[in-house]
């Protein structure tokens, strides 16, 4: 075999064995990179103690789409799941207290949530006038509305032959205790979406929201969360 063919050959058998083996390993994507898993935790943010039907039916995913990306967050303690009434709901680790979340699940509840918007804006409010108001039958209103004085949002008081609703003091007593809670919430979100490998930068901070810039590779997102857990029952009856 001439010199030249033979050396050729001997440098393909080097290349062969520096050859890698296999496809190469994908890169790793990050739990809070899906732009899905956002949704859900901007989501929570704003309506923590939801269930998994409104979470999937305000967002536009199928329950069981819904259900796997929250189990993801759930297994990196992104968000933490509780049972309420036989229901399992779901809000972001450290911006509940654990002693609140049956509070929160009857605020959030996505047919609760007309009734006590109505009470809030409407004080003293009847039965009648509230039926006509959230549109929904008797039943459904006495229901939410026992739910919601049984935790103290409301007071239910029977004015002759007329029944009434009253909004409590207790959404303005738990906002001023939660303004600590939301400030440590701020520095543990940070830190668990650092320990996520995604190297979070604050953009805007106020005092109902976060804005977090989210990088991982060419990546780059911004997360919106917000920290004014009551802000989804006041928002639309604000000033009226």
């Amino acid at each position: 075999m001439p010199r030249r063919m033979v050396d050729a050959f001997k440098k393909e058998i080097e290349e062969d064995k520096e050859a890698p083996k296999g496809p190469a390993e994908p890169i790793k994507e990050t739990l809070t990179m899906n732009p899905r898993r956002q949704e859900i935790l901007q989501y929570l943010c704003r309506y923590p103690c939801s269930r998994l039907s409104k979470i999937a039916k305000d967002l536009e995913l199928s329950n069981a789409a819904t259900k796997w990306h929250l189990e993801r967050l759930s297994e990196k303690d992104f968000i933490t799941k509780e049972v309420v009434n036989k229901d399992t709901v779901f809000y972001p680790t450290n911006l509940i207290d654990q002693r609140d979340v049956v509070t929160f699940s009857a605020m959030n509840h996505e047919r609760a949530i007309p009734i006590l918007r109505r009470i809030i804006s409407n004080s003293g409010i009847t039965q009648k006038v509230l039926l006509e108001d959230v549109q929904l039958n008797q039943r459904t209103v006495v229901r939410h509305a026992s739910e919601l004085e049984k935790v103290g949002l409301i007071e239910i008081i029977q004015d002759g032959k007329f029944r009434r609703y009253y909004p409590t003091e207790l959404i303005d007593m738990m906002e001023i205790d939660y303004r600590k809670r939301v400030k440590k919430f701020r520095k543990q979100i940070l830190k668990m979406l650092k320990n996520d490998g995604v190297n979070p930068k604050v953009v805007r901070a106020t005092d109902s929201a976060l804005h977090v810039k989210i990088t991982s590779g060419e990546k780059t997102n911004v997360l919106e969360l917000g920290t004014q857990p009551f802000t989804s029952v006041l928002e639309t009856y604000k000033g009226l």
